[in-house]
């Protein structure tokens, strides 16, 4: 056999090879949900670690230094961002410049009594989980000032009066963990809920119209299946968030405007999802050991119009990740 012979032989069993792959369906990427990732994500993320802001762009460096410090949220043109500092019974939020390192208390929740006694108590108030609108109109926060629960407060700015949003007492429990539509007009949260018994308690997921006061359940729940941790994508059309269903926590999406839910991740122990700010990418928690890790899926949509993840890949590490604060990303 000559050269040219044998050469052409081993063109044809490779072309061969691949037909006989592509039959059994291993070539087709749109099949598969942990389809390999494309990409590589860029951006800033805030999260928080040892009681402090810190910032991923490639690698981490901590912003602040209060060792009480959680919750960072940006500013939608990244100028500013959003923290939480906690204290005696009580906590504040905060904003800061992303380059002048100043910061000024927005909330005034420590009372003028001392720690401990009856008037300090009957006074203290907790501001929790801020959230910035995407058009840059105001931000939203989770506060029992003035209530017995949490429940969703609204600014037309960061520094104007908060009004208590009235959709998110409907259900008199406490709420958490709100999120803007991409337009400004609505927010996704988790709602509490109690069943028989105050040890049968789950979360579910509801959107309330910031106009006309409507509310809709997106995601209902029950002892055995909870959703929590919403985060709406930057085009408006789906919201991540943290599915826990016999004991297993990973990342679901479902449709805004509702419809059935699809499971991303396969983990088991996950929480705090994140939207990339081209809607490619969505970020998490995931334990690493003794800590935390960022990981990171590519997200799409299939011909068919199913939602798909890339594989997990770890974006970053740091020590002392606080999951519960979440994180936040910005271009």
């Amino acid at each position: 056999m000559t050269q040219s012979n044998r050469h052409f032989q081993l063109v044809l069993l490779s072309v061969l090879a691949l037909f006989v792959l592509a039959a059994c369906g291993e070539l087709d990427a749109e099949a598969d949900p942990r389809v390999e990732m494309g990409s590589s994500p860029e951006g800033q993320i805030l999260f928080a670690a040892d009681g402090d802001i810190h910032v991923w762009d490639g690698s981490t460096e901590q912003l602040t230094e209060y060792g009480d410090a959680s919750s960072p949220v940006w500013s939608h043109n990244a100028q500013q961002y959003l923290f939480v500092r906690t204290g005696d019974a009580y906590s504040d939020l905060v904003i800061a410049g992303a380059g002048s390192g100043s910061a000024q208390r927005l909330t005034g929740n420590q009372p003028g009594f001392t720690p401990g006694t009856a008037e300090y108590l009957d006074q203290v108030a907790w501001a929790l989980d801020p959230t910035w609108s995407p058009t840059g109109n105001g931000i939203a926060y989770v506060s029992d000032a003035g209530t017995d629960h949490n429940f969703i407060f609204h600014r037309t700015s960061a520094t104007s009066d908060p009004w208590r949003v009235p959709c998110s007492q409907r259900q008199n429990e406490n709420v958490e963990r709100p999120d803007f539509s991409d337009d400004g007009t609505q927010i996704v949260f988790a709602q509490r809920m109690t069943g028989q018994g105050d040890l049968n308690r789950w979360m579910e997921l509801r959107i309330c119209d910031l106009n006309s006061g409507d509310q809709r359940t997106l995601i209902e729940g029950d002892h055995d299946d909870s959703a929590f941790f919403p985060r709406w994508s930057p085009d408006g059309e789906w919201i991540a968030f943290v599915r826990r269903v016999d004991g297993q926590s990973d990342i679901w999406v479902v449709p805004a405007e509702g419809g059935d839910p699809v499971q991303l991740t396969e983990l088991g122990d996950v929480t705090a999802p994140e939207w990339s700010p081209d809607g490619d990418f969505i970020a998490f928690f995931d334990p690493d050991g003794g800590s935390f890790r960022a990981a990171v899926v590519e997200f799409s949509v299939n011909g068919n119009g199913e939602p798909q993840a890339s594989s997990p890949e770890t974006l970053f590490s740091e020590g002392s990740i606080d999951p519960a604060s979440g994180m936040s990303w910005t271009e």
